[in-house]
């Protein structure tokens, strides 16, 4: 179950790896891991489930454009995101449970 945002809040975010992608047409599946930050770092919380998004999804990065800020589309980043490593992002779902756009949790340590 997606988070719903706070009362006057746009967005609702949930933190949590992202990968494994796997592109069907004009979607992208994606293997999402939940995160709990703990001191800098991040811990999974075990409840790993999938999202379908569409190819378009707007995503916000930094390590994966190469270390420059970037607003990029999810189907830029299929090859990095289906590579086997698991990379952080902040998801933010609207009131209505739909993924709006991804960002890189790059403050996060490796």
């Amino acid at each position: 179950m997606p988070p719903t945002p706070a009362p006057g809040a746009e967005y609702a975010e949930e933190l949590a790896y992202v990968y494994g992608a796997v592109a069907r047409g004009d979607t992208v599946r994606v293997t999402v891991e939940p995160l709990r930050a703990v001191r800098g770092g991040a811990t999974p919380t075990g409840e790993v489930h999938t999202l379908t998004l569409p190819r378009g999804t707007p995503v916000e990065a930094r390590r994966l454009s190469g270390g420059k800020p970037a607003d990029l589309r999810l189907d830029e980043l299929l090859d990095r995101l289906a590579a086997g490593r698991k990379w952080a992002f902040a998801i933010d779902y609207d009131g209505e449970g739909r993924v709006h756009s991804l960002r890189e949790a790059y403050w996060l340590g490796d």
